[in-house]
This record gives structure tokens, C-alpha cells and sequence, in this order.
């Protein structure tokens, strides 16, 4: 996969003192007492109701770690995370440092005091002082390829498919959570919503059959009913795709919705958000 850089919108928090991984450990939904130097983990930050705070990169290195978060909510996410702080030696931090997202085949190495943290298979994200500098000869993705890459890997987005009173597991985030560690915040009501499978919306992925890529909020239909909504759509290899949040009777998988001008869609279940 030919190397681009795209528009991500992301920045970079740090943390440092000896408690910052019990700390992270304790309020997000990842494992990360196992998080060694050099690796890099997806966790989320959630408020004690459940509600989604941000989906966060942890990043591990020597003397500090890193959270990559959403440029929005990097503020609020460090708000939260400071007012958790009582006897713990934790200091939290907006590094400031510049963030790029690079997809494809991503160099071991690019320049020295940059950090590269895998984000998955094929998206990395690259920061510190001088880190668009050191990128500025990857080309820039074309428009609407990290929409694209974001559906294939499953990256819902603020302000796309989730906001402040979001669920996780209404908005495909099932993935960054540990559910057989320990307490963190929010933790006993993601637990009740799947153990009881109380999930009523769901994430999807859809493939659709009519030639233009539908807008966000287009209406999804099952038969005469309104089932839900496009979040957001692309193009892959000439086929529209998109994410689309519908109620959890449709969120099966071959499930045949269509969009409000009769155009028909496939359902992909993105799966885990509640227990088997």
C-alpha cells in the first residue's frame, strides 16, 4: 500500500511519574499494566456514567507515556484525567508536540526525537518537535481517503459517529476494551450493557450498490421503516461504503437495508458489543 499522509485531526497528551501506568490502568478501558516501552495500545477514556469521553492511543516509552487523542478533546480529555489525580505521582501534560498520520508502509525511522506509534496495521501516527517537517515529502492522502481507511479499520470519529453522550458500544469501540480486567471508570455500566445485551443501536459497515456516495445523515429504511443512518460514506475501489448507525435488530450480518431514494445496502456487523 503506496505510503500518504492524511488529515487526522489528532494531538498528543504526556504523562509522566513512577503511577502513570497503574493511573491509566485504573480509569481507561485497555489493560495497561502489561504495556511495555516501545509498544503503543488503543484504550478508551469514559466518564463514570459511560459516556465517551475520547478513544485514546497509548503509547509507552521509557519516561513518559503518551495519549493520542482526539484534537477536540484533548482539553477535556486531560481535564478528566487531572481531576482522578490525589496521591498519585502523575503529571499530565498538552505536549504541544505536532501529530501526523501516515497509512501504509510506514518507515521504522524517520528523523531523530520522533516517536512512531503504530495504530494497527497499516496507520501510524508520528509526533514530536519537527514531525510535519520530516513527513512533508509523503504525499498528502486524495480527499476522501482517510474516511475510507477509517471505515476499512474501523475508526469511528467525533462528530461523526460519536459525541459526549455516546456509548462505546453503540459506536464500534468494543474493541478497546478489556473485558476481563479490572474496574475503570464507567465500568459497571458498560459490564450491565453487555452481559444483558441492553445495546439498542449499533456501528455497522455497509456496502451499497447505487453508483454515488450517500451523504452523512442519509435515512436507512427496512422496508417502509426508518432503521437508521449513514455517518459517514466513501469510496473503495469504485464501490460507496460507509458506516452507519442503525438499531440492533439490523445489525446482523447480509441484513438488506435501503436508503431513502431506494438505493440498497449490505449490513457488516462490526461485532463485540455484547456477549456471546
Amino acid at each position: 500500500m503506496t505510503l500518504v499522509r492524511c488529515d487526522a485531526g489528532l494531538a498528543a497528551l504526556r504523562l509522566t511519574g513512577a503511577d502513570r501506568l497503574s493511573f491509566l490502568h485504573r480509569l481507561t478501558t485497555a489493560n495497561v499494566a502489561s504495556l511495555a516501552a516501545g509498544e503503543s495500545r488503543p484504550t478508551l477514556l469514559l466518564e463514570r456514567t459511560g459516556r465517551l469521553v475520547d478513544r485514546l492511543l497509548m503509547v509507552a516509552r521509557p519516561d513518559d507515556t503518551v495519549l493520542i487523542a482526539t484534537g477536540e478533546r484533548a482539553a477535556v480529555v486531560a481535564e478528566s484525567l487531572r481531576r482522578y489525580v490525589i496521591a498519585d505521582d502523575v503529571e499530565i501534560e498538552e505536549s504541544g508536540d505536532e501529530v501526523v498520520t501516515l497509512v501504509g508502509e510506514v518507515p521504522a525511522e524517520l528523523a531523530p526525537g520522533l516517536t512512531i506509534a503504530r495504530d494497527g496495521d497499516v496507520v501510524a501516527h508520528v509526533f514530536g518537535p519537527g514531525a510535519a517537517a520530516a513527513t512533508a515529502d509523503v504525499p498528502p492522502a486524495a480527499p476522501g481517503e482517510w474516511e475510507r481507511i477509517r471505515i476499512e479499520t474501523l475508526r469511528p470519529a467525533f462528530g461523526a459517529e460519536w459525541d459526549d453522550r455516546s456509548l462505546p458500544l453503540e459506536v464500534g469501540l468494543a474493541g478497546c476494551i478489556d473485558f476481563t480486567k479490572g474496574c475503570y471508570l464507567g465500568q459497571e455500566v458498560v459490564a450491565r450493557l453487555y452481559n444483558y445485551r441492553r445495546v439498542k443501536r449499533h456501528l455497522v459497515r455497509l456496502t451499497l450498490e447505487g453508483a454515488d456516495v450517500p451523504a452523512p445523515g442519509t435515512e436507512l429504511l427496512a422496508g417502509d421503516a426508518p432503521v437508521g443512518r449513514i455517518t459517514t460514506a466513501a469510496r473503495r475501489d469504485g464501490i460507496p461504503i460507509a458506516f452507519a448507525s442503525v438499531v440492533k435488530e439490523q445489525a446482523t450480518r447480509d441484513a438488506r437495508l435501503v436508503l431513502a431514494d431506494g438505493t440498497p445496502a449490505t449490513v457488516s456487523p462490526i461485532g463485540g458489543e455484547e456477549k456471546p
